[in-house]
């Protein structure tokens, strides 16, 4: 069972240079850039108290099961813990100078702890190793505290079929919903009408991808936005989609209002009501003052050649 002790801590690579003499803990003391990755690491020591001064740990691709003794570092900007086996969010509540998680391909099922680092910016949390029939869900103090300041959310692939906890997020520029169960679009237009300034947003993968114009909807939705899954959103279709959207505006606005419940029959000219049309007879109809009798049917020209021939053989 390998583990994070001061001895692998000083042994990451780094372009400091180790003093003659000079103590290890003093070293790592030094060290602001730790790469503990794809080391088989199943536990962090105590001796993680010493990075007092790291600004980024890469631990991603261990087996580590707990996030612990790292509440030291507090300048820690950046902290990649994707594809471990953590299964609960916890020991971050003193980093407030984080501004990158990274925890997805772990068995996290609720998103929490997150309530105390306000300089969170980018939350990466997909494709959770759920149970079968669970799904991620999340604690709203989270996002109510990441209201203002998170801008990079990646919930992908974690059989979300529920928007209304990211509704409190304000300031989202990149959302990633792929290959989730997400079906109303009601709850999706909530989300992006809620981020003005979204440019990136990804929704493959869920049944709502497969509805009609979605992509024309949610590019007059989102009036800044650039990319969606993964397709440009050039300027010229997105004054297009305008366009189009603002002439269905109108084309209701110009509809006249009818109080009764029988629509009047005819065209609207302009502003002015409907006119109804007076609705004649069908001409097959015997109401009608033109109508005429049907034409009685002739017989068959053969018939009527057998029938002449056989009264000249009785005449003669």
């Amino acid at each position: 069972m390998a583990k994070a002790t001061l001895e692998v801590l000083g042994k990451c690579k780094s372009r400091q240079r180790r003093f003659k003499d000079e103590p290890l803990e003093k070293y790592v003391q030094r060290l602001t850039h730790f790469g503990l990755m794809k080391k088989g690491l199943t536990e962090l020591t105590p001796d993680m108290q010493h990075c007092r001064n790291a600004a980024a740990l890469y631990l991603y691709d261990n087996r580590l099961t707990r996030i612990q003794h790292i509440d030291q570092c507090r300048y820690l900007t950046s902290l990649y813990l994707q594809r471990n086996k953590i299964e609960r969010i916890s020991g971050l509540g003193s980093l407030i100078s984080l501004e990158k998680l990274y925890l997805g391909g772990n068995a996290i099922s609720v998103v929490e702890g997150l309530h105390n680092l306000p300089a969170l910016r980018e939350l990466h949390v997909e494709n959770q190793d759920l149970a079968a029939g669970e799904k991620l869900v999340f604690d709203p103090r989270c996002f109510l505290a990441l209201a203002r300041t998170l801008e990079v959310l990646n919930v992908a692939g974690n059989r979300l079929d529920d928007l209304s906890d990211l509704a409190n997020l304000r300031s989202l520029v990149t959302l990633n919903l792929s290959d989730n169960f997400i079906r109303s679009f009601r709850q999706l237009s909530k989300v992006l009408k809620c981020n003005e300034q979204l440019e990136r947003l990804a929704i493959a993968g869920n049944p709502i991808s497969h509805t009609k114009r979605i992509r024309e909807r949610v590019i007059v939705l989102c009036s800044k936005l650039q990319s969606l899954d993964a397709e440009t959103v050039t300027p010229i279709q997105r004054r297009f989609m305008m366009n189009w959207e603002e002439a269905k505006r109108n084309r209701r606005a110009a509809k006249p209002s009818v109080p009764s419940t029988e629509k009047p029959r005819g065209r609207a000219v302009g502003k002015f009501a409907a006119v109804p049309v007076p609705k004649f007879p069908s001409r097959l109809s015997s109401r009608n003052p033109h109508w005429l009798p049907p034409i009685p049917k002739l017989k068959d020209p053969g018939t009527r050649g057998a029938t002449r021939q056989s009264r000249r053989g009785v005449k003669s």
